[in-house]
């Protein structure tokens, strides 16, 4: 009878029934809590003798705990944390984080983290790289200071400091940079070779990746061919990490210092006029740009490829940018013919105004 009405939510009935002396069966906590049973009928529930089995496994698989964190029924979470619940079974808090409750819960499963032991310390890595990933610094903080490994990885080879530093999150980044034990992995790679600085850079966190460069992260390149640091950022479009790439000093303007196209012809391609800017202000050598992206060979350009290409022009011609070339050089062919072709009747003033 118990059963049936806890697999129906019929708390005045249930509670009934546990008041005349009905005994919940090892599963009964699971399936209270999935069918949406109330608070009170989970608290007569573990006085009737369901806190033996507090953490043991039911439908799908759940615990108890679990399943209120899954369902993100906070009442239920400090529930059953107070009367004992094994906040480390079946990885709750890691689950919690996923949840669009996920700071209620957190809080709420805060009183049953206690220390790492051998037992829980795997789950204790994978809590810190789970809450990292999700920018919940005091949480990151408890579990650093509580046993959790900052330098553990998970199966892609990535640390806390990857996670958070791919999510953008500066807080929980700064923090981890203050321990010893973070700063040693700081310049670790991942199993596909980037660093937690490149993959900021990579995923544009310009904040981020100027703390990890000020805290000593290196721009060295861990995999054969991979593009450079400042050919990611300017690839992917991400301007202001472009700037902090340059105020560092630490970058090859022209890309030599990896593999595939210059920075500068990355940006004029897929057409980033911010991007081409900062780069040629900086002094990038314009002609490291091929000659499809000048010669009019292409019939049609998007309006960002074109304000690109005018300050491309621009820059060949002696404009108002702070372009410095390399060397003495004459008037190309091939910006001739762009000129013709794309710029139509457009004057040669006017281009270098742009």
């Amino acid at each position: 009878a118990l059963s049936r009405a806890l697999a129906g939510a019929k708390d005045e009935v249930a509670l009934r029934l546990l008041k005349a002396g009905a005994s919940p069966c090892a599963t009964a906590l699971v399936m209270a809590i999935s069918e949406g049973c109330g608070e009170p009928v989970i608290s007569a529930m573990l006085a009737a003798g369901a806190q033996a089995s507090i953490d043991a496994e039911g439908r799908y698989g759940l615990t108890p705990l679990l399943a209120a964190v899954t369902r993100g029924r906070v009442a239920l979470v400090k529930c059953l944390v107070s009367a004992g619940a094994n906040v480390w079974t079946k990885l709750a808090l890691c689950s919690a984080m996923g949840n669009t409750r996920g700071a209620e819960l957190a809080d709420a499963l805060l009183p049953g983290i206690g220390t790492a032991s051998e037992t829980t310390q795997d789950a204790f890595n994978i809590a810190l790289r789970g809450v990292a990933e999700a920018g919940r610094t005091a949480l990151v903080k408890l579990l650093a200071e509580r046993g959790a490994d900052v330098r553990s990885k998970n199966r892609q080879g990535e640390t806390a400091l990857h996670l958070a530093s791919g999510k953008g999150h500066f807080d929980v980044v700064d923090m981890l940079l203050n321990q010893t034990a973070a700063r040693s992995v700081l310049n670790d790679p991942a199993n596909n070779g980037h660093t937690a600085v490149m993959k900021a850079i990579w995923l544009g966190k310009p904040r981020v990746v100027a703390r990890l460069l000020r805290a000593g992260a290196t721009l060295d390149l861990h995999v054969p061919q991979q593009p450079s640091a400042l050919a990611l950022a300017a690839g992917g479009g991400h301007a202001s990490v472009v700037k902090v790439l340059l105020a560092s000093g630490l970058c090859d303007l022209d890309g030599r210092d990896g593999h595939g196209p210059a920075p500068l012809a990355l940006a004029v391609n897929w057409g980033l006029p911010e991007v081409t800017r900062h780069l040629l202000a900086a002094g990038a050598d314009a002609r490291e740009v091929p000659s499809d992206c000048t010669d009019g060979t292409r019939s049609e350009r998007t309006q960002n490829q074109a304000q690109a290409l005018r300050m491309l022009a621009a820059a060949l011609e002696g404009g108002n940018l702070r372009f410095v070339a390399r060397k003495c050089w004459g008037r190309r062919r091939a910006l001739v013919v762009w000129r013709s072709s794309f710029l139509g009747t457009e004057s040669r003033s006017a281009a270098a105004r742009l």
